[in-house]
Parts: structure tokens; sequence; C-alpha cells
């Protein structure tokens, strides 16, 4: 297995770095995606960054969330199914999240698998993964994706 690291310098309060493993056996055009960005990130710095790794979450390394039945990860999920309703215009119930993983960027994405039930299905349950970033001290929380796995 081929795995590229690029290392990203981020100029903020003095100088910072930060790394992706990038799988390029499962994505081999994201290297050369990648590094397109990087030349970029020398000219436009945090913001383009930032933006790259929240809505790329995958790429990116997440730490495992040991149990995903404590309130703050309890509130994200039910918050991402309530949004994913309003934007979807459709009726899941939140049941409960199997798993999870979080990501530090400004902030912290949460990528959470949570089971619905879909009312419109007659109460059939699904599972999907949604990713939610949140910042708290800003009083900041997105639904990034939701998707049925």
């Amino acid at each position: 297995m081929v795995w590229i690291v690029i290392k990203f310098f981020l100029y903020d309060v003095g100088t910072c770095s930060r790394y992706l493993s990038i799988n390029t056996e499962k994505n081999p055009g994201l290297a050369q995606q990648y590094a397109n960005h990087v030349s970029q990130i020398n000219h436009t710095g945090k913001a383009l960054s930032d933006k790259l790794v929240r809505e790329v979450p995958s790429l990116a390394t997440g730490k495992p969330i040991p149990n995903v039945n404590v309130p703050e990860v309890l509130e994200i999920a039910r918050f991402a199914v309530s949004e994913h309703n309003k934007k979807a215009n459709v009726q899941l119930e939140f049941v409960k999240a199997v798993k999870g993983e979080t990501q530090v960027v400004e902030g912290t994405n949460y990528r959470l698998v949570i089971i619905a039930n879909d009312k419109a299905a007659g109460n059939a349950p699904g599972n999907y993964e949604a990713v939610v970033w949140d910042m708290p001290w800003k009083h900041f929380r997105e639904l990034s994706s939701f998707v049925k796995v």
C-alpha cells in the first residue's frame, strides 16, 4: 500500500503544520489534486487549507470516539438528523449513534454512524453517516454531509 504524506504550512500566529495521509490505491487521482492544493496554500494560507480539510474529512486522520453515548455526541447526532430533515425535506427519527470519530480542524469534525427510522418508509431503520463541523466557542455547528450507508 502506498501512502503519501503531505505537509501543510499554515501561517497564523507563528507557523504550524498539518499532515494528511492519502491512500493512493483507493484514490489514485488525489495525490496530484493535493499537490496542486499545496502550491495554492503557499499563496492563500490558512483559509484554503482549513476549507480543504473540512470538505474532505475522510482524507485526514480521525480519532475514534470511545463512547458515542455521551451527551455531547448524542446532541451532535440529533442535530445531524434534524438538519438533514430540514435540508432534504424528509422525516427521519434519531434512534442511536453507533460509532464515530473526531478530527480537529478549526473546531471539530464529527463523523458519526447513526441509526434513524424513516417515517416515510413505515419507520424502517437505516444506517447513515453524518459529518458535523462544530465550533462551540463561536456557537457554530454545520452539517457537512449526511448519506445512507
